[in-house]
């Protein structure tokens, strides 16, 4: 696995087992208790065993006329993640892929305002898990991998794994739209050049996320521009994200794609651009002002000429225009200065708002005021393969 850090920050969970053994997941028959601190276990005597580490899992997948794909997905991740809490977001469907999922199954939960980024930020308020798989129900990713993308999250303290699509040559040219790669390199550049974070795939749709970041994350997407907006809030946040190769496919015959290329590429490339203006005012409104300089100087160079060649300004309107973009040349970065000072203090208090969600020294989670209608997750004891 190729890692893409975006964080400095060590993870403060801990996994039984010695270095490169798998992490199985078996089903605790406790009884779950939603909002309620799950106890975990420590190493003891610094030696590679440990005991009581209850892990709450929540499988979500938002839907939208999936019923040719959903029962698939639905029986998958159970098969890959026994016992785990499967929920399918049903995003106002008008064929039968809520009564597909509840017979295969899963938990139906409606979510009825129209648009990825919508279902996505009703998943974060009702569903209270350790950790949450976020995946798509067109039958596109792997189940099976779900517990590698886990174990990587456990193992390497993780706030966000994604699942880095990888097709094989046969499906490739079905499974990805030409556009689609290109506008997902073009965005993996823009955030090399803006955040100096390297990644790989920010389109993807299988994500496992942590607790703390799901609850404390602010997200304001309506569509498919979400996946970008999770990555780029995760990087100005400071939390650390890893990319874990997962096998892609086409969409089965029968089930249809909701993306259009032109429509959410300029929603992807407006998410970005506000991202930076909120998150990187130095980088956003510091490009302005060069640009706006670069401007003022080829509208000055003439009139600069003028008065240095007879000692007069014949060309006054391009003076004019020139002082008027070095006037706001000036202005933009002034406002990112002032801009990037109440961002620390912002990102301060952030850190303190996101501790409340992170399990403390001793391995129990502090006391947490949370959504207390969400639907029960299940729980799960890691241990060294």
């Amino acid at each position: 696995m190729t890692p893409g850090c975006a964080s400095k920050r060590s993870g403060k969970w801990r996994v039984a087992g010695a270095r490169g053994s798998a992490l199985s997941l078996n089903p605790v028959k406790t009884k779950p208790q939603v909002g309620r601190s799950v106890k975990r276990g420590s190493l003891r005597g610094g030696g590679p065993e440990a005991s009581g580490l209850h892990i709450q899992i929540a499988v979500c997948i938002p839907c939208l006329n999936e019923e040719a794909t959903v029962s698939q997905v639905v029986r998958g991740f159970g098969r890959a993640l026994p016992g785990a809490g499967i929920y399918v977001f049903d995003n106002a469907s008008t064929d039968q892929t809520a009564q597909v999922a509840r017979a295969a199954g899963a938990t139906v939960i409606s979510s009825p305002e129209r648009g990825k980024g919508n279902v996505v930020r009703d998943i974060f308020r009702k569903i209270d898990a350790d950790w949450l798989i976020l995946v798509d129900g067109d039958g596109t990713y792997d189940p099976s991998t779900a517990p590698r993308l886990l174990e990587a999250a456990i193992r390497q303290g993780a706030d966000m794994v994604v699942g880095r699509r990888r097709a094989s040559s046969a499906e490739s040219h079905r499974a990805y739209r030409p556009m689609h790669r290109r506008g997902n390199q073009m965005v993996c550049g823009l955030i090399r050049s803006a955040f100096g974070v390297s990644l790989q795939d920010v389109f993807s749709g299988y994500r496992v996320l942590r607790r703390s970041f799901a609850k404390t994350i602010p997200l304001g997407s309506r569509g498919f521009e979400i996946e970008t907006e999770l990555t780029l809030q995760a990087i100005s946040k400071d939390f650390k994200i890893l990319e874990v190769e997962t096998p892609y496919g086409a969409r089965p015959p029968g089930s249809f794609s909701k993306l259009s290329t032109s429509r959410d590429g300029l929603l992807v490339v407006r998410t970005f651009m506000a991202i930076c203006r909120l998150y990187r005012p130095m980088f956003f409104f510091g490009a302005c002002a060069a640009g706006l300089g670069g401007l003022s100087l080829l509208a000055g160079a003439a009139p600069i000429w003028d008065y240095l060649q007879y000692r007069w300004v014949y060309r006054v309107p391009l003076a004019i225009l020139a002082t008027g973009l070095a006037i706001l040349s000036t202005l933009s970065l002034m406002i990112g200065l002032i801009l990037e000072t109440q961002l620390r203090y912002h990102n301060e208090l952030f850190a303190l708002l996101r501790k409340r969600f992170e399990p403390n020294s001793s391995g129990e989670d502090d006391q947490r005021t949370l959504h207390r209608g969400a639907p029960p997750t299940k729980n799960y004891t890691p241990h060294s393969g």
